[in-house]
C-alpha cells in the first residue's frame, strides 16, 4: 500500500529502444520512460512520479532523456519547510511537486500563484506500476 502523494500518468508505448520508452499520455503529450519493465509498442501503462522529483523552475530546463512540460501555478501551499505547488500544464493536465524552502537561499528566485513555470523530471523516475497488452 501506498502512503503520500504521487503523480499518475496514463499512456501508449509508441516506441521502445532498450529500457527506454516514448508514451502519449493524453493532456500531456509524449513521455519518455526509463523503466526495466518489459512492455510493447501499444501497451497501454500506468507510471507515477513522486512530486519531489518535479522541478519547478521560471527557466526551460534542457537536459537527455528530460521530460519537460509548461505551466500555470494553480495553488501554492506553504508548509513550513517546503511549497506545494499544482500546475495546470499546457495540455490541461495537473501535475503536483515540491520544493523546499532551502532552495531560496540558493538564489532561485520565488514562485508565486498564475506564475508560468516549466516543470521537469527524469525518465528514471517515472516507474511503471501498470501494464495491459494493446
Amino acid at each position: 500500500r501506498f502512503i503520500g502523494e504521487t503523480n499518475i500518468f496514463r499512456g501508449k508505448v509508441l516506441s521502445r529502444k532498450g529500457t527506454l520508452n516514448v508514451i502519449e499520455v493524453e493532456s500531456f503529450g509524449q513521455l519518455l520512460v526509463d523503466d526495466e519493465t518489459p512492455v510493447e509498442v501499444g501497451d497501454t501503462i500506468v507510471v507515477t512520479i513522486r512530486p519531489e522529483k518535479i522541478r519547478i523552475s521560471n527557466d526551460e530546463p534542457s537536459g537527455d532523456e528530460l521530460n519537460a512540460v509548461r505551466g500555470v501555478v494553480e495553488e501554492p501551499v506553504y508548509s513550513g519547510f517546503q511549497t506545494k505547488y499544482i500546475v495546470r500544464v499546457e495540455g490541461g493536465g495537473r501535475l503536483t511537486t515540491f520544493r523546499q524552502h532551502a532552495n531560496w537561499s540558493e538564489g532561485i528566485p520565488d514562485i508565486e500563484w498564475k506564475d508560468e513555470v516549466f516543470l521537469s523530471f527524469s525518465a528514471r523516475d517515472l516507474v511503471i506500476v501498470e501494464k495491459s497488452p494493446g
